[in-house]
């Protein structure tokens, strides 16, 4: 908190407190703890007060060495704060002080030293000192952590041994200041020889104002900046230093310098720091009181933030503003609010601030603020000023809900008892009780309710607080509910949510218990709490929900169940769970999706992995047939996933609906490692892939325990060889799972292995190989035993000798070395044992093939757990175990020995895979599905022997990687040392050595094989794993043809379309539309796609079938720059020309691609090109018609003929940008001197063409560019643009034309005036316009057919209506009725009659106005003849 900023009065003849003083009211913000004796501060030495050395606020030179002696007795006591205690920092800390050797003689000093020593000895009671000095020696004592003087009655406290130890305390302190004062005047006078090499920044920071004088003197600017790009001005002001400000100020320091930053004035920097004196300084020196920072923050809302009284007085005075609000939108007042300064608000209230100002953007007010934050005290003066509590923030809360967001029980009271609505507003989202309820404040839930919370209301989610509480996991708050009679089975209107489900949903299980034994519904809701806990993965929720009872076969409305939700969200415990507790698990949701195949589109290889040994369908498809299991992890782009499903009988040639193939699913997401595995099938089909550890292990709070999907239940395969291929061509990849092993991706990994391995000679003997491996492996060991005397030379350094750091770094950097060789060494050690594995594959197979005579024919087999790696693949920023290598995997499980039988290691290109036990099969005999003699493929697998021996081998040899639990499980058993692996490895490989002739004995005499062992006793039996023909590269879609590679090519996946090509995808395939892969890679502009097409041979000048389209007009035509340059550069035809005679310049200028342009017309394409072509336009006239400005500028810059005319309609750029509307061409064409009278065929004028549009801005520009408003008309028609603009309604051109002056009753051809036209088209407003500008309302055309007429025969009755008012004519009824006698549309027929009825209505209207007049004429000559005849009557009279 910061303080107020106030000093003590200084006496004379009093002893001053220990902390010297500080300006009045410009005290600096206190300390982070609270100082020694209640003390402010304690001056350090070379620190000046904030008044500056000898400033107003530098205390008596006496009284500041008795502060420093007191404040010395403190530190040497036990009070100084926390010291660490050492010799070192308390001699630190007393040199800190200045001390002059005057002071150690001070008569102020010596009778306080004798009031000590007085008390001590004679046992004075301490009430007689005059109480000051006895509240500050009663401070020193308890700082000393001896006591009070006096006790709790009063009495004076006189232990002896008390002030014996304080008199001690105070000595010791005196002697050790005296020692510190000898040293630092020897340190003085040794320093004051040397020259300050400070800096002006440096010196501000430090206080120093007589370094700064000096270096101003010296013509340093004062407007400098330090290094953080803070002003020197603004430095001294938020340190407090008050005369180092009058120092810079008097050099004409800029005092509105924000430095570098611009953020904060000095101003600002002051009031923030409470320093009210160095405010006043800088408001006479003119500063700005109105200054924003960049927050928008004023001085006034610093003061206000930091609860300075005095300042925010200052400034007011000064003519702060009051109500300026900052970034947040706080006025000064709501910052004081949210702080709780009330004296600060009361001045600001006072001053006049606006009590119920509130933010524009969050609308928060001051009373909000105080509320959100807990200040009783300012929310009492508030709400007693005045504010308003109902006033609502932009989330609609009220000052309650407010406090109830963070549990402010005194507030909420307080606003009860003012009168605050404690249910919700009409307009808000949420009550008060939901809000408490949320934040697990139940004391204040308590409260709301007892003053009527409604316990049912829900809040914008339909939530009750009940609700609330259950999501929150709020235990209390829920038993506090129930209490009070919350319903425990309410929902939500949509969902149908109850606070069960919400808090199964959140995984809190006590909740869930409570409100279970409660009378809990468990089987309501849409989803229902089963449902929630599995898809959240809430095992032991799950658990006792079934033990509750829960329905495990209960659906949504989507048909999905818990188990689906758990596999959807690979939760493969909970999946376990519900599967024991009998969940079906082929269950069918909406669309057909089964649990497996919602695992499989998430990814969850664990999950996937538990559902197969559970006996899932591998092969289920969707009802529809839209996706199959292997579908939806082609899709998603999960290899591992797609690799396991292939390993245990997935078909990947099935067709989906429209024809769709698996690989037609992977090209779609560009999942290249999926598309080339899928491409390599069968031939890859070796082992079940695993992912990494965090997959394969179930989501578990304990990470020790083993995984709990039963792994060895699941199969292996083997694949057929190809012996005349290369180990890199038919060597698929092997992946599995080491600890502690770094995962790669498989053909990452084979691209690796094809540049690690040597070629391999098909005859090679294998003597040969072990000979090799063996000097590989004894070099490998050499380097290894160096890497170890090495490790031993440190040891013996380090017993040897004391570290030190350079010791350290030097054996630091030896270990790295150290590690980086280990990393080395494995990485060879790796490569050796795949050079060994596929080396002595490749060589069994070829001999076996030879002693058959079957060389040139691949045979497939099938065998069942290939051989696992036994060195890790190593990351290179991933360092080993740092003592040594003991970690690696043991080896000796590469080889497994058959005594009876030979059987050679599978390839493996990668080292990785999960050894498993095989899936129960009755026979192991492929030869049924795969159309080759049963009798070879039986007498080749006995040359291989039979597959449960594989595995029964690992387990029993010894110390194998993985070893079976009791309980199912497979585990890593303890590693060996490097040495030993090594040993392991030699040994095996020499085991599994036979003669040439020994293997072929074996081949030809080894007995049937047996049946498959039964894996586990829970999975059905089950023929022999299906083997299905090789994906076909090329299959297509049947909606559109799509291929794998068109739509790699369009998705622009690089590397996915050059695996495509490299595997013979067909490169020149045509979709529906004819498209090629070139042209759908242009056409998207995958300038890479493109790129590698036109490498591997990809046609240049394809033409799409239906617009005769090619790469380069598509791509012209789409503006895609790159693609252009590229086709260009490779020889597109640039003058190619389309079904529409488009060049690929005429579609760059249609579409206003400038910078294709440019690089077409200097690749010397035709800017006039127009020969031969149907219409004739020119690229300027298909930029202009498009209404693009720059192309046109271009063009015309380039030379394009701006009066060129089509041939067929002699329409030129400028009449068909009039056409079009395209003001800025047109302006642009007119400035370049187009014909602006120009006629086309139609006769039509440029001004005519936009008159037919209704182009108001067009015509406006071609009437100041000085066309005819009376041009003459149209020769076959007549018309003029007037015409052509009320035929046609357009409002704002007719007024137009008819204010520049166009003649208004002007015939076409037909004798049709421009009002006819409009009454004709019912055209109101233009007929309302055309009268009002004095049109002949009565002319009739060439059939003396009138405008009424015309409107009454169309039907426009509003047009009648306002035409009968006008006219001096009317139809005869007759007339009227025999038109509406033809009419035989319903609609026309009765507005005709309402035309009828007004016209008639007018008549009468007009006959009875006629009447009128003449009755009034008739009385009129009547009044007349009367008044000749009394003239004459009276004539006669007087005669």
């Amino acid at each position: 908190m910061l303080t107020d900023g106030t000093a003590a009065p200084v006496g004379d003849e009093e002893i001053d407190s220990v902390a010297p003083r500080a300006p009045p009211a410009a005290e600096p913000p206190a300390a982070a703890g609270p100082s020694p004796l209640g003390l402010r501060a304690v001056r350090l030495f070379g620190e000046a007060g904030p008044g500056g050395p000898g400033g107003p606020g530098a205390p008596a030179a006496g009284e500041a060495a008795l502060d420093f002696k007191l404040a010395a007795a403190v530190l040497r006591s036990g009070g100084g704060g926390g010291g660490s205690g050492s010799d070192e920092d308390e001699v630190s800390e007393v040199e800190s002080f200045i001390l002059d050797q005057e002071d150690l003689d001070n008569p102020v000093l010596k009778t306080t030293s004798e009031l000590f020593l007085s008390s001590a000895a004679e046992g004075a009671d301490l009430r007689t000192v005059d109480p000051e000095t006895q509240a500050r020696l009663e401070a020193l004592l308890e700082a000393a952590g001896i006591g009070k003087l006096s006790t709790a009655d009063g009495k004076a406290f006189a232990d002896p041994e008390v002030l014996r130890r304080l008199t001690s305390s105070v000595s010791c302190a005196l002697d050790e200041a005296a020692a510190a004062l000898t040293r630092m005047r020897a340190e003085n006078n040794h320093n004051a020889g040397q020259v300050d090499n400070r800096s002006l920044a440096e010196a501000c920071s430090d206080g120093d104002v007589n370094a700064v004088r000096k270096l101003l003197d010296e013509g340093r600017s004062v407007n400098e900046h330090t290094e953080e790009g803070e002003s020197l001005l603004c430095l001294a002001c938020s340190a407090g230093y008050y005369e180092l400000a009058q120092v810079l100020l008097a050099m004409h320091a800029n005092v509105e310098d924000r430095g570098n930053k611009g953020d904060i004035t000095p101003l600002m920097a002051a009031a923030s720091g409470g320093y009210v004196d160095i405010v006043k300084l800088l408001l006479v020196h003119c500063a700005d009181v109105n200054a924003q920072s960049s927050t928008g923050n004023t001085a006034l809302t610093y003061a206000c933030a930091g609860g300075f009284v005095d300042i925010v007085k200052v400034l007011l005075k000064a003519g702060a503003n009051i109500e300026d609000h900052n970034e947040n939108g706080h006025t000064p007042l709501m910052e004081a609010a949210s702080a709780g300064h009330v004296e600060v608000a009361r001045v600001l209230l006072e001053y006049g601030a606006g009590i119920n100002t509130h933010s524009n953007e969050f609308k928060e007010s001051a009373l909000t603020l105080a509320c959100y934050k807990g200040h009783l005290d300012m929310v009492r003066f508030l709400l007693e000023a005045g504010a308003d509590q109902e006033h609502k923030t932009d989330e609609m809360h009220t000052a309650l809900m407010e406090a109830c967001m963070d549990g402010h029980v005194e507030v909420a009271r307080l606003l009860l008892d003012s009168g605050a609505q404690v249910n919700m507003p009409a307009d808000s989202f949420e009550s008060p009780l939901t809000l408490a309820a949320c934040g697990g404040h139940v004391e204040l839930a308590a409260l709301l309710i007892e003053r009527g919370a409604n316990l049912e209301e829900v809040n914008d989610e339909g939530y009750t607080p009940l609700m609330e509480a259950a999501r929150e996991g709020h235990e209390e708050m829920v038993a506090l509910l129930l209490a009070q009679g919350a319903n425990i089975n309410a929902q939500t209107e949509e969902t149908q949510e109850t606070a069960l489900t919400l808090a199964c949903c959140g995984g809190f299980s006590e909740v869930a218990d409570f409100l279970i034994k409660a009378g809990a519904d468990i089987e309501l809701g849409c989803s229902t709490p089963l449902m929630e806990a599995a898809q959240e993965g809430h095992l032991e929720l799950v658990k006792y929900l079934l033990a509750a009872g829960a329905n495990v076969h209960a659906t949504t409305a989507t048909g999905d169940t818990a188990l689906t939700y758990a596999c959807e969200n690979g939760h493969t415990d909970v999946a376990d769970v519900l599967l024991q507790a009998g969940a079906d698990l082929e269950h069918e949701s909406e669309g057909g999706r089964t649990p497996l195949m919602k695992a499989a589109r998430a990814g969850h290889l664990c999950t996937v992995q538990f559902l197969i040994s559970k006996g899932a369908n591998v092969n289920r498809a969707t009802a529809n047939n839209d996706h199959t299991v292997v579908s939806l992890a082609c899709a998603g782009g999960h290899l591992a996933v797609v690799e396991l499903l292939l390993a245990h009988g997935a078909d990947p040639t099935h067709r989906l609906k429209d024809g769709s193939t698996m690989l037609i699913e992977a090209a779609k997401g560009g999942h290249t490692n999926v598309v080339s595995y899928l491409l390599d099938y069968p031939n890859n089909v070796l082992s079940v892939p695993a992912a990494d550890l965090s997959q394969l292990t179930p989501p578990s709070q304990d990470q020790s325990q083993v995984p709990r999907v039963p792994v060895h239940t699941l199969a292996m395969v083997v694949p057929p060889q190809e012996p005349d291929r290369t180990p890199q061509e038919n060597s698929p990849p092997l992946l599995g799972v080491v600890k502690g092993a770094s995962k790669q991706k498989s053909s990452s990994l084979q691209v690796a292995d094809k540049d690690l391995l040597p070629p391999f000679h098909p005859y090679q003997p294998l003597e040969c190989i072990v000979e090799e491996t063996e000097g590989k492996l004894n070099e490998l060991g050499q380097r290894i035993s160096a890497i170890e005397k090495a490790q031993l030379k440190s040891l013996e350094l380090i017993q040897g000798e004391p570290l030190n750091k350079d010791k350290i770094e030097e054996l630091k950097k030896n270990r790295e070395e150290q590690v980086q060789k280990k990393k080395k060494i494995l990485k060879e050690l790796q490569k050796v044992e795949r050079q060994l594995q596929m080396k002595t594959q490749q060589q069994f197979t070829k001999e076996y093939l030879e002693t058959k005579g079957q060389t040139d024919t691949p045979l497939p087999l099938q065998q069942q757990c290939p051989l696992t790696g036994v060195f890790p693949e190593v990351e290179a920023d991933k360092g080993l175990p740092e003592d040594n290598i003991s970690g690696l995997p043991q080896a000796d499980t590469i080889l497994s020995k058959d005594d009876e039988q030979q059987q050679s290691p599978p390839p493996a290109e990668q080292i990785e895979f999960v050894p498993i036990q095989p899936l129960p099969a009755p026979q192991c005999n492929f030869s049924g599905n795969l159309g080759y003699n049963g009798t070879e493929s039986l007498e080749l697998q006995k040359a291989l022997g039979n597959q449960h021996n594989v595995g029964q081998q690992q387990q029993i040899a010894g110390q194998g990687l993985l070893v079976q639990e009791p309980d199912g499980l497979m585990v890593a058993t303890p590693a060996q040392t490097l040495t030993d692996t090594l040993d392991d490895l030699i040994a095996a490989v020499n085991s599994r050595v036979p003669s040439g002739s020994t293997s072929s004995s074996h081949t030809t005499e080894s007995p049937t094989p047996e049946p498959c062992s039964q894996a586990s006793s829970n999975v059905p039996s089950q023929s022999v794993l299906p083997m299905y023909p090789s994906v076909d590269i090329d299959a297509h879609t049947e909606s559109n043809h799509d291929t794998a590679l068109t739509l790699a090519c369009a998705g622009g996946h690089e590397e996915l379309v050059s695996v495509l090509i490299a595997r013979g995808a067909n490169i020149e395939h045509r979709d529906k539309k004819g498209f090629t892969p070139l042209i759908l890679a242009a056409t998207a502009g995958h300038v890479g796609v493109v790129e590698i097409l036109l490498d591997k041979g990809g046609d240049i000048e394809a033409q799409s079938e239906r617009t005769k389209d090619t790469p380069l007009s598509l791509a012209c035509s789409g503006g895609r720059q790159e693609v252009v340059d590229l086709l260009l550069a490779r020889g597109a035809n640039k003058e190619h020309r389309n079904v529409s005679d488009y060049t690929p310049l005429s579609l760059a200028a249609s579409g206003g691609y400038v910078n294709i342009i440019k690089i077409l017309l200097n690749a010397g394409a035709e800017i006039n090109s127009r020969t031969g072509s149907k219409l004739g336009i020119s690229p300027l006239m298909l930029a202009a018609m498009n209404g693009h400005v720059p192309a046109v500028k271009l063009l015309l810059d380039m030379g394009s003929d701006i009066n060129a005319q089509i041939e067929t309609n002699r329409n030129t750029a400028l009449t068909l940008a009039c056409f079009q509307g395209r003001a800025e061409v047109v302006s642009l064409l007119l400035d370049r001197k187009a014909n602006v009278e120009h006629r086309a065929k139609t006769g039509l004028t440029p001004l005519m063409e936009a008159a037919s549009g209704g182009y108001a801005e067009v015509g406006r520009v071609l009437l100041d560019k000085g066309a005819d408003v009376n041009a003459p008309p149209v020769p076959s028609s007549r018309d003029t643009a007037l015409t052509i603009a009320a035929d046609k309604g357009h409002y704002k051109f007719c007024e137009l034309l008819i204010n520049r002056g166009a003649h208004i009753d002007v015939r076409n051809k037909k004798g049709n005036t421009p009002l006819w036209l409009a009454a004709n088209g019912g055209h109101y407003d233009v007929v309302q316009l055309l009268v009002q500008a004095g049109a002949d309302v009565d002319a009739a055309d060439n059939r003396k057919i009138t405008p009424l007429m015309s409107a009454f025969r169309k039907g426009h009755v509003k047009v009648v209506q306002f035409l009968v008012k006008e006219v001096n004519q009317f139809p005869s009824d007759i007339e009227c009725m025999r038109y509406i006698a033809t009419i035989t549309d319903k609609d026309l027929l009765k507005k005709c009659h309402q035309c009828v009825e007004t016209i008639v209505k007018a008549k009468d209207q007009q006959a009875a106005e006629a009447n009128k007049n003449a009755t009034i004429l008739l009385k009129e000559l009547d009044l007349e003849k009367v008044s000749r005849e009394l003239l004459s009557y009276y004539m006669e009279l007087s005669r």
